[in-house]
């Protein structure tokens, strides 16, 4: 790779310093994506024109912030300023996890008292009792024959019902 195109510095420990905004790395992310579903040829072609318009956004971005990220001074910047808002970032995500933690952690409270609520709570329940049914039948492999037998059964033997 030629050292003119690259953004990347290599410090004095050896390490490669690169700093790409997160909307860059996003872009660069669809970019990858879009060029995959095409021919191998077309997928070099556009991640040739994908890196270079990501390196001149990249410099246009820094450069709008102030920095000028050819010198080792403003990739130092750069980095610190990536590292900040990944920070920030990261602060954020555990944020929403807390609060998602609250808030599902906190139980519904249901007013019994409200005449609706029962009767919601009633249909609900006769709805899984029906499902479970259904499930049981279907599983076992009960014949609609076999299901009126067992009506029939229950009908005439209502003290063992409660078995079935």
């Amino acid at each position: 790779m030629d050292e003119s195109t690259t953004d990347a510095t290599t410090q004095d420990t050896g390490a490669v310093v690169t700093a790409q905004p997160e909307e860059q790395l996003a872009e660069a992310a669809n970019t990858d994506s879009e060029s995959t579903t095409t021919t191998d040829q077309t997928t070099t072609d556009e991640t040739d024109n994908a890196s270079t318009t990501s390196e001149d956004d990249l410099s246009d971005y820094w450069t709008k912030k102030g920095i000028d990220i050819t010198t080792p001074e403003g990739q130092a910047q750069a980095a610190k300023s990536y590292r900040e808002a990944e920070k920030a970032m990261t602060q954020k995500a555990q944020q929403a996890s807390q609060l998602e933690k609250q808030i599902n952690a906190q139980p519904l409270a249901v007013d019994t008292d409200n005449e609706l609520v029962r009767q919601a709570i009633e249909k609900s329940s006769a709805l899984e009792t029906t499902l479970a049914v259904r499930e049981w039948k279907s599983s076992n492999n009960i014949t609609p024959e076999q299901d009126a037998a067992l009506g029939e059964y229950v009908t005439a033997n209502p003290d063992k019902a409660w078995l079935l």
